[in-house]
């Protein structure tokens, strides 16, 4: 009944495809995730990762550095000091730039979360944090400029990721790593990064 009262009710709308079986090809609109993340943003770290024991930045720390043995051949990989030039999508508070820290010779993030980007800020871990979406963020970047490529928990609020990938080829350098998320174990590992 409340889809047909107001069928652009985005929370009806997710709250129904939940019930309906969990998957939804719905693409959220950027209106919607930006209202959402700004209302919580100066409360995220303290009151919503705790609860949800969110450990994604450590999780994608984890795989590049198991992405660098591999490399190689090592017992286990080393990530480099203050070498790399990193791209954070959608970096929310900046959560993987303090996971990076000392890694990075230079770090920018993009939220499309005005509040979130206001406390990436604050940080200063980041030497830019651009309010825009990641398809935008990577076309205004240089070409091979990109030694490691972050999206964590940001591949859900898309639903085309052709372009997005295709840019992300275009900044990455040869050799450098894209590491991201998704929401389902994609390999069949149990593992989401």
């Amino acid at each position: 009944k409340a889809l047909k009262m107001d069928p652009t009710n985005m929370d009806v709308r997710l709250v129904l495809a939940a019930l309906e079986g969990g998957s939804t090809d719905l693409e959220l609109p950027r209106q919607y995730v930006e209202a959402l993340f700004n209302s919580v943003a100066e409360t995220y770290e303290d009151t919503i990762i705790p609860v949800i024991s969110y450990q994604v930045p450590n999780e994608l720390v984890t795989a590049v550095t198991k992405s660098m043995a591999f490399d190689c051949g090592c017992a286990s990989g080393q990530l480099p000091a203050n070498e790399w030039a990193v791209l954070d999508l959608g970096c929310g508070t900046g959560l993987s730039a303090a996971s990076l820290r000392g890694t990075a010779m230079v770090m920018a993030g993009c939220d499309v979360s005005l509040n979130m980007c206001a406390v990436a800020r604050r940080k200063g871990l980041y030497a830019t944090v651009a309010h825009t979406d990641a398809l935008t963020f990577l076309n205004q970047q240089a070409p091979v400029a990109a030694d490691l490529l972050l999206a964590g928990d940001v591949f859900p609020y898309i639903k085309d990721l052709e372009p997005l990938l295709v840019a992300a080829v275009r900044v990455l350098k040869p050799g450098a790593r894209f590491a991201f998320t998704t929401e389902e174990d994609v390999r069949g590992s149990g593992d989401s990064v």
